[in-house]
Parts: structure tokens; sequence; C-alpha cells
């Protein structure tokens, strides 16, 4: 008898696992969130910095684009891989495939190592 009831409540699980298992949209959505937060916040920074109007409108005009471009990242570098209880996030850069977050029970948790080097490398092109 006990043994039926841990093989249920296993396979319970598991169909939940299954049925809620995030899917490639998702994925992306976060990382677009993640990236475009990111990026306005750097943009806001430079926005706030500028000395005169030509600065702010480039800021600006940057800030515009600058959600085309991530639109685009996404679409062309971010994928999942599907194992059917859970899901990861991945990034292929020039054939480098890593693996930047999970999806599991609906959520989709992203590195924070991404914030993090996405900081970095809009602070660096500010100060080019």
């Amino acid at each position: 008898m006990n043994k039926y009831i841990i093989f249920f409540g296993t396979l319970c699980i598991a169909f939940v696992l299954v049925l809620t298992n995030p899917d490639r949209a998702k994925h992306a959505m976060v990382v677009k969130e993640i990236l475009t937060k990111e990026f306005n916040k750097a943009m806001t920074e430079e926005l706030r910095k500028s000395k005169n109007n030509y600065q702010a409108t480039n800021a600006g005009i940057g800030l515009f684009l600058g959600s085309t471009l991530i639109d685009k990242v996404v679409d062309g570098y971010i994928d999942s891989e599907n194992f059917y209880l859970f899901s990861l996030t991945k990034i292929n850069v020039d054939g480098d495939n890593r693996t930047i977050g999970l999806g599991i029970l609906g959520k989709v948790f992203i590195s924070d190592k991404l914030k993090e080097k996405t900081g970095k490398l809009f602070n660096q092109r500010k100060t080019k």
C-alpha cells in the first residue's frame, strides 16, 4: 500500500511539472525584461549626466533604438531546452552555448551573472 502512495505521489508531481514547464516564449520574455531593465537603467543614468541638449537627444535615441536591438538579440541568441519536467534557458554566441537560466513550475529563474554582465557591458559603452 505504501509503495502505491509513493508511486502515485511521484506521478502527480511529475504531471504538475510537465504541465507547468515554461515554453521558449516565457524564457525569452524574462531575458528581454532583464536586458531592458539594465539598458534603461544605464541610459537613464546617461540622460541624467548629459550636459547639453545634444547629449540628451542622443541618449533618448539610444533608449528608443535599444529596445529594438534587445528584441533582435533575444530572438537570435536565446533559446530554451525542454526536459519535460523543467527547461533550461540557453544563450548561443558564436557556437558557444551556455546555460543562463532554469524554468520550472511556470517560472523562469535567470542567473544573476546575466544582470552583472549586461550592467558591465552597458556601463563600458557609456565610458567609451
